[in-house]
């Protein structure tokens, strides 16, 4: 008896000792929306595709963003995030009101490549005509029962169109490192002293080929590639000193990084951007830089 007393005892006391309390607390940063570099031209694009009006409306399927640096069904993944559909579908969304074009959010069987026969592409690689027919007659009906709700003159015809983007280049390696030192010391009577102060840059490389495609012929029409530079950079300093019988010392470091989904969401924004010039020829060109025209 006394020697099951000793054991619960002993239970006790371990089972003090182990005790763990965690505390949680909120997020101490609110959400914010999302920016790249060229979120004013979004703006700028945006606000001037609101003013333009044509008498065709456009139906946008975005297929795929496929990253193309590695081996379709391959085992391995690559650093590239898989949310490029989404991304491109979004940065669509919020240039083209409905009245001007239609974005899709699941690709309809008729379009789709692993589809075959009577739900899916013919031999030639193109959806049977009743079906286009019928999608085009529907979607077009549902365009102008909205512009004619907001006093806008009916489209006469709609275009389907699908979107097919891959990413073609991650740079593994560094395209350029860049980088400097310089280190400065002095004497005098009351101590010495030394600074230390170097700067290093090393650069990559992403790229996004998109195309612009008639699934009704089964045709590429248009076709742009995107390179995007990326960049991390770093600042050291290193002072070290000497005052009678005292050593000083001060190190402080700065380090910069711009990351690969950033550049990713960045390109997508660019593929949006001329995918909307294209479709309204002339309407944003101010808004584009030349890098991007």
């Amino acid at each position: 008896m006394k020697y099951q007393v000793f054991v619960l005892c002993f239970i006790f006391f371990i089972e003090g000792c182990s005790n763990t309390q965690v505390a949680f607390q909120n997020v101490s940063s609110v959400p914010v929306k999302s920016t790249t570099s060229l979120s004013n031209v979004l703006a700028c694009t945006k606000e001037k595709i609101a003013t333009h009006n044509q008498n065709t409306a456009y139906l946008i399927i975005v297929r795929e963003m496929v990253d193309g640096t590695v081996r379709e069904r391959s085992t391995s993944d690559g650093p590239l995030g898989d949310a490029g559909v989404h991304q491109l579908q979004g940065a669509l969304v919020s240039l083209l009101t409905t009245e001007k074009a239609i974005i899709v959010d699941n690709q309809p069987s008729m379009f789709s490549k692993y589809n075959r026969g009577s739900i899916g592409l013919n031999k030639f690689g193109v959806p049977k005509n009743g079906a286009q027919l019928a999608y085009k007659e529907s979607m077009l009906n549902y365009v102008n029962a909205i512009r004619t709700g907001k006093g806008i003159r009916s489209a006469e015809s709609i275009v389907i169109l699908t979107v097919s983007g891959a990413f073609t280049r991650i740079d593994s390696a560094n395209l350029a490192n860049d980088g400097y030192g310089l280190t400065f010391g002095a004497n005098g009577s009351g101590g010495k002293g030394d600074l230390e102060f170097g700067t290093s840059v090393s650069k990559k490389v992403i790229s996004l080929s998109i195309n612009l495609i008639r699934p009704m012929l089964n045709t590429v029409i248009k076709s742009q590639s995107f390179d995007l530079e990326f960049s991390n950079s770093s600042k050291k300093y290193n002072l070290k000193g000497t005052v009678g019988e005292v050593d000083l010392g001060l190190a402080l470091s700065n380090t910069s990084i711009e990351s690969m989904h950033s550049a990713q969401q960045t390109l997508i924004d660019a593929s949006a951007i001329w995918l909307v010039e294209s479709l309204f020829s002339g309407a944003t060109t101010s808004c584009l830089t030349a890098e991007i025209v």
